[in-house]
């Protein structure tokens, strides 16, 4: 039976020759990707995009599983095929919210390399060298009852030194384009702590606070550090009490997120820069410390044409 691709190639040339529209050729495309989160679809999902002179074109949407390999969003294998024309072509690939049918690729871009003589390597938007020495630590507590010593549905990144908070994230500026994020992964579901540009900023977002008025902010006194409250809007299977979860063994993050996204991430970025865990008996204004795991968490990979 003869190759498809070459019959495609063959009906391409007869209709060259006849005026007829030229019939699309494609070729397989190898993906191979190091240290990329896997994604539960009611999260999210990975994107491929190929550019050449005109408008990104949506190669195929994608998750992976713990070994890194890539599948349909139904779990099916999958077979990645790159237009022909775009053999040269810049690839990219993004991160999606859950759902997404849009043919326009999102904003949150972390992976992406140009063809040459078939082959691309496939880089993060930063590097690890900018990040080695960064430490981090965060803390429980709430503003909204600054005497409730029991309160410890907030998480802060912040240290505690002397009856004073201090700044619990050492980061420089985030690269332009960017911001970090913090998050919390409680009982799986992620809930997303705002992004900052700064360890001394305040978070820009502050939605499970139940405050309509200013920002909460960990120390008025002192110096603004990200962080969120856990006071309420929270989502479906996680509310306790006065719709105030326990944290204890949860997860804490902070990534690396596209600016741009106006709450548009649903689930934290591949690049991770700190990664912390919530003691099964925390104890309020205790630091608790973050382990910088960019080395083991920075995303990268290459493609082939086969």
């Amino acid at each position: 039976m003869p190759h498809p691709v070459l019959v495609a190639g063959l009906l391409s040339a007869i209709g060259g020759m006849l005026g007829f529209p030229s019939a699309s050729v494609s070729v397989p495309l190898t993906l191979r990707f190091a240290r990329l989160v896997p994604i539960d679809v009611r999260d999210g999902h990975y994107a491929l995009w190929a550019v050449g002179e005109g408008a990104p074109a949506k190669l195929a949407d994608f998750l992976v599983d713990a070994q890194e390999r890539p599948s349909a969003l139904d779990g099916k294998p999958i077979a990645f095929l790159l237009p022909a024309d775009l053999r040269e072509a810049r690839l990219f690939v993004t991160q999606e919210p859950p759902g997404a049918i849009e043919r326009t690729p999102s904003r949150q871009v972390f992976l992406e390399g140009t063809l040459h003589a078939g082959r691309a390597r496939l880089d993060a938007p930063i590097r690890l060298r900018d990040y080695a020495a960064c430490k981090g630590v965060f803390l429980l507590d709430n503003p909204e009852t600054p005497n409730d010593s029991s309160d410890l549905n907030g998480i802060w990144f912040s240290g505690y030194l002397s009856k004073r908070y201090t700044t619990g994230l050492t980061l420089p500026e985030a690269p332009d384009g960017w911001m970090y994020e913090g998050w919390t992964i409680l009982r799986g579901i992620p809930l997303r702590m705002g992004k900052f540009r700064s360890p001394n900023d305040n978070e820009d977002w502050d939605g499970y606070s139940g405050r309509s008025g200013a920002t909460p902010v960990l120390d008025p006194a002192g110096q603004p550090m990200p962080g969120q409250d856990f006071n309420a809007d929270l989502p479906p299977g996680i509310e306790t009490g006065r719709n105030r979860p326990a944290l204890d063994g949860a997860r804490v993050i902070v990534s690396l997120e596209n600016a741009t996204l106006a709450g548009e991430e649903r689930y934290p970025s591949p690049i991770r820069i700190f990664e912390g865990t919530v003691p099964r008996r925390p104890t309020q204004d205790r630091p608790y410390p973050l382990e910088n795991v960019l080395a083991t968490c920075l995303p990268a990979g290459t493609a082939a044409i086969r």
